[in-house]
């Protein structure tokens, strides 16, 4: 097949920025920021939305847990001080095609959830994770999470600095939480989704997290798709 001189020098810019992109080291980790959608996207198409790495928790019983196939970046997720429990019939609807150990399944609606022990209702608990091995420096994570008569905090800390944001139950429980980062080689972003307070005497009181996704930073992707772009209007030009 012939290429027009015009593409191949499209192509080697960009796979040239794709992989410094991957192998560079930014000055300093840290947690950009993390802000909380309380109105949050329930339709989740988690192998497009999930490019690098996703989860979803619950699809059979309160500790089946699917990731994207041959993913390893998002370590598995852990419950604190709780009563496990399976929330399944959520707004969130995930689906994927590229899943493991179940490769393909549509609309699962289902949470896991960290309760407080039977007749504690003031023990609080928590979920903790973490994103490691990255080749990119700059991502966004997201967390699809719920919270039932309490207050959801999330925590996203790298290095020991840290950035939060948090969650009160109302008449919608489900928010979902976008954490931008900048990872150096060798770092760790640690996540924990901890329920900090009651705001009822509702035994059942709890938190939950039904998917997360990962991919690169979005800017970072724009700026990699249009690498080739100055290479194409040079050319024009002449």
């Amino acid at each position: 097949m012939k290429m027009r001189t015009g593409q191949c020098a499209i192509m080697f810019t960009s796979a040239a920025m794709l992989l410094i992109a991957g192998m560079a080291t930014p000055a300093g980790a840290a947690v950009l920021s993390v802000t909380v959608d309380t109105a949050p996207n329930t339709t989740l198409d988690l192998t497009n939305e999930g490019t690098l790495d996703w989860i979803q928790l619950g699809r059979l019983n309160d500790t089946d847990i699917n990731q994207k196939l041959g993913a390893a970046y998002l370590s598995p997720v852990v419950r604190h001080n709780a009563r496990n429990a399976r929330w399944d019939t959520t707004d969130y609807q995930s689906s994927w095609t590229d899943g493991d150990p179940t490769l393909s399944d549509s609309n699962i609606t289902t949470t896991w959830e960290a309760k407080s022990p039977a007749g504690a209702d003031t023990t609080l608990t928590s979920f903790t994770f973490d994103v490691s091995n990255l080749t990119v420096n700059n991502g966004q994570l997201i967390v699809y999470a719920t919270a039932y008569y309490c207050i959801g905090k999330l925590t996203a800390e790298i290095g020991g600095a840290s950035q939060n944001a948090s969650f009160n139950y109302s008449t919608n429980n489900h928010a979902s939480f976008t954490i931008d980062f900048d990872l150096a080689a060798g770092e760790t972003l640690d996540i924990t989704f901890a329920q900090t307070a009651d705001t009822g005497a509702n035994q059942d009181d709890n938190i939950g997290i039904s998917a997360i996704t990962l991919v690169p930073e979005p800017a970072t992707i724009f700026i990699m798709l249009t690498a080739g772009l100055p290479a194409l209007l040079k050319r024009r030009k002449r």
